[in-house]
């Protein structure tokens, strides 16, 4: 299990990797109207908490790949570069009310 939160779930894996909340991160979030916003860390992780980006790298570690860890502004410049939507987007420029991404249009059910 990986999460912030014990629950059913993580009570019944056989390991728990504890993911740190988004208050205890940074990065960025595309809202429902495809707005891209950033948020930054206000707390330090609490235990052994890590970010998911780390807790991957990790993961991947133990599995004998070479992964490096990277920033979460080095994962937004590559997911602006093979994301269509996300394309022309700069982590930087995204700045407090972020920019509308070029997703594409929600379907009513």
């Amino acid at each position: 299990f990986q999460g912030t939160n014990a629950n059913g779930t993580s009570r019944l894996a056989h390991l728990v990797l504890p993911g740190a909340t988004y208050a205890e991160k940074e990065g960025t979030f595309a809202n429902f109207e495809g707005r891209v916003q950033r948020f930054w860390r206000a707390v330090s992780p609490l235990g052994q908490s890590l970010p998911d980006g780390e807790i991957l790298v990790r993961v991947a570690h133990a599995l004998g790949h070479d992964w490096r860890p990277r920033g979460s502004e080095e994962l937004f410049r590559e997911l602006a570069g093979a994301v269509p939507a996300f394309a022309g987007l700069s982590y930087r420029d995204l700045g407090e009310p972020g920019r509308l991404a070029a997703l594409p249009p929600k379907v009513d059910q």
